[in-house]
Formats: structure tokens, C-alpha cells, sequence
């Protein structure tokens, strides 16, 4: 007898019936200011995302609620900089690679 499918199942499912999409490739005229600003953002949040990474790896979990608990207002203090919505994103980000 076949029961019923689970939501992950489902889901996945879903995702394997959506129709190829096209990404759309534009060039983005930066000032040399303009570039520096957004080189040290991207390091900031690589930092951010490798002690993300590095956490999920010693603790044997990937439950970004948890990682957040745990991390970010350490975060937050090691990297003032970086935007708050940028340290949350870098771990769910980094859940996301880890799994």
C-alpha cells in the first residue's frame, strides 16, 4: 500500500518539473570607488560565511536558527561594518552549502 508522499517529497518533486530559466548578463560600469566598496563588502561576508561554515562543521548541524543564537552577535561585533541583513544571510547561506 502506498502512503501518502511527505512535503519533501513533494517539494522536490516540484522542483524537478520547473521549466529551464535564462540568466540575463549585464555589465555594470563601477567607479574605482565604487569597486573598492564592494570588494570589502564581498570579503566581509566571505569572512562571515567561512565562520559560518567553520561552526556548522564542529557542532555536526546545519539548523541555521540555531547557528544564528549562536553566532551572531559575535558576528556582529567581530565585523561592525557589514549590514546585519548580510550576517544573516551569510548563514543561512552557509546552512544552505553545508548540507
Amino acid at each position: 500500500m502506498a502512503g501518502k508522499k511527505s512535503a519533501t517529497a513533494r517539494r522536490r518533486e516540484g522542483m524537478a518539473d520547473n521549466t529551464p530559466t535564462r540568466a540575463l548578463v549585464l555589465p555594470l560600469a563601477l567607479s574605482p570607488d565604487q569597486h573598492a566598496m564592494y570588494s570589502r563588502l564581498a570579503d566581509l561576508y566571505n569572512r562571515v560565511w567561512g565562520s559560518a561554515v567553520s561552526w556548522y562543521d564542529s557542532n555536526h548541524t546545519v539548523n541555521a536558527v540555531a547557528a544564528h543564537k549562536a553566532l551572531y552577535a559575535d558576528l556582529r561585533g567581530r565585523f561592525p561594518q557589514l549590514p546585519s541583513q548580510f550576517v544573516c544571510n551569510a548563514l543561512r547561506d552557509a546552512a544552505g552549502a553545508v548540507r
